[in-house]
């Protein structure tokens, strides 16, 4: 009995070690340049239109960045100096491109020891012809393991796309590789789901957009596209009563228009609206 009781303090003591080891470790955000004074020319041809540069990352690691008929892409040097490309011509797109201003790496902090899991990345791709001025901003999402880096996820505009591409970074290294030659139609977007949320407000612009916060206090913006906006959409006003309300909303993606009609991209939108009691 007395040997029992033993085996099983130890083994109490044990998992408490264990979930104050995992508690911890916190996953947070660190940021790095793609540019200024953290990064360095490595060469280049002005002429012929290509270039190449080294920015310091975080934790050891350094992005190596190239541009070549108007095309940029990355590759993540680790701390032995390995590289990895992230094929972003491939994996992304093909069209007109430039990386964003910064790089966000998630990590993991264990006291002063941080360990990067993953890497944001900002990418502007240009992918129609005859509108090279219209630009689609991915958020790319890679892993980072001691073995692999490489692209994941791709995250397309959305009002909430920054958090799920942290939530995506998060869990990143449990997920394959995004194949080459896959393209940004099967890119992760907010579509089919739900949320039980808080009107905050709504505006008109060139398009109409409804502003909720869910129970965590999380902030989304979409498109107002379900019936319900129908009658606000008409004068681009809707009724001070709805403010406050407690609503569920299903999530989809819809197409940003500007005043002439072009096409400027897509992010969430709200395709149903029902008022909860």
């Amino acid at each position: 009995m007395k040997k029992s009781f033993k085996a099983l303090a130890l083994l109490f003591m044990a998992g408490s070690l264990l979930s104050a080891h995992a508690a911890a470790v916190k996953i947070d955000s660190i940021y790095s340049n793609l540019s200024g004074n953290s990064c360095e020319g490595l060469d280049g041809n002005e002429q012929e239109g290509w270039a190449k540069g080294r920015c310091k990352g975080t934790a050891g690691y350094n992005l190596v960045w190239q541009e070549d008929d108007i095309r940029q892409a990355l590759d993540v040097i680790d701390p032995s100096g390995k590289a990895f490309p992230l094929d972003l011509w491939t994996t992304v797109s093909s069209g007109f491109s430039s990386l964003g201003d910064k790089a966000e790496w998630r990590v993991e902090k264990r006291g002063k020891q941080i360990t990067p899991i993953a890497m944001i990345v900002r990418y502007n791709v240009s992918e129609d012809p005859e509108k090279p001025e219209k630009t689609t901003s991915y958020l790319v999402v890679s892993k980072i393991t001691a073995d692999e880096v490489c692209v994941t996820d791709v995250v397309k505009p959305a009002g909430n796309a920054n958090q799920q591409a942290r939530d995506l970074a998060d869990v990143a290294a449990s997920k394959p590789c995004k194949s080459n030659g896959e393209s940004a139609d099967s890119t992760i977007s907010a579509t089919s789901r739900q949320l039980d949320a808080t009107i905050v407000s709504y505006e008109c612009g060139d398009n109409c957009y409804l502003n909720i916060k869910d129970e965590q206090g999380e902030e989304y913006t979409g498109l107002c596209t379900a019936p319900l906006c129908d009658n606000w959409n008409e004068v681009a006003a809707m009724p001070d009563s709805f403010k406050g309300k407690r609503v569920r909303v299903t999530v989809g993606e819809g197409q940003q228009f500007d005043g002439g009609g072009n096409l400027m991209g897509t992010m969430d939108a709200f395709e149903s609206i029902e008022l909860s009691e």
